[in-house]
């Protein structure tokens, strides 16, 4: 049964699914990146002659942004599969924005706005974005945990390749039940003690016997 933690965990995800709090969400981060990099620029003291570039710029940002966001189809990202080649999408779609609203802001801005805070602002951008979306990855992975850890079965994944990996993920992933991986066994002595996403590689073939003891599988 589900405890009152999980019941409104569930609640506040299914919401943060949704469009307008996925809108709500980015255009805040990029705002906040925004001012962030204007911060930086001044020393996290603004002149009070610069906030007429800050108010011109941000709008520029969140409009360009938002619509990067659309046209590379990050606003429909699962969350839960995030991965490396989501980082490059989030990378170009960045740099996209980037480029066009340095070139707008530069053509139609006030005059003497500072060609730094163009930088700053797309390395923040990229950081706050993918750190999003490794975020909420892992919150959802923490939390969809309706069988407890502790009352699965624990087993172990002969292979430490990307095979294992990838079963160490999708096992990881299964809210419904499933095991509690131990660890990694693989016949490769070079990957003994090693440590795949957490999960720390036992021993070899030999050593399986011992190993199903010591961790009661």
């Amino acid at each position: 049964m589900n405890s009152p933690l999980e019941a409104v965990n569930k609640k506040i995800f299914s919401f943060l699914r949704t469009p307008l709090a996925i809108y709500i969400a980015y255009a805040a981060m990029f705002a906040t990146a925004g001012l962030l990099a204007f911060w930086l620029r001044f020393d996290f003291s603004i002149p009070a002659r610069r906030w007429s570039n800050l108010y011109f710029a941000l709008p520029v940002w969140l409009t360009i942004q938002l619509a990067c966001l659309r046209l590379f189809g990050l606003d429909r990202n699962s969350w839960r599969h995030v991965s490396v080649p989501d980082a490059f999408r989030v990378l170009w779609a960045s740099a996209t924005a980037c480029v066009a609203s340095t070139i707008y802001i530069f053509s139609f801005g006030p005059a003497g706005f500072p060609r730094s805070i163009y930088l700053l602002d797309f390395i923040i951008c990229y950081l706050f974005w993918t750190s999003s979306l490794l975020s909420v990855r892992a919150l959802l992975e923490s939390s969809s945990t309706p069988i407890s850890v502790n009352a699965r079965p624990n087993a172990i994944i002969y292979g430490a390749g990307n095979a294992g990996a990838a079963l160490l993920r999708e096992m990881r992933g299964n809210s419904r039940g499933g095991f509690k991986i131990s660890g990694f066994v693989d016949d490769d002595l070079r990957k003994s003690g090693v440590f795949m996403h957490g999960s720390k590689v036992l021993g070899t073939g030999r050593d399986l016997d011992k190993i199903v003891r010591s961790k009661q599988i």
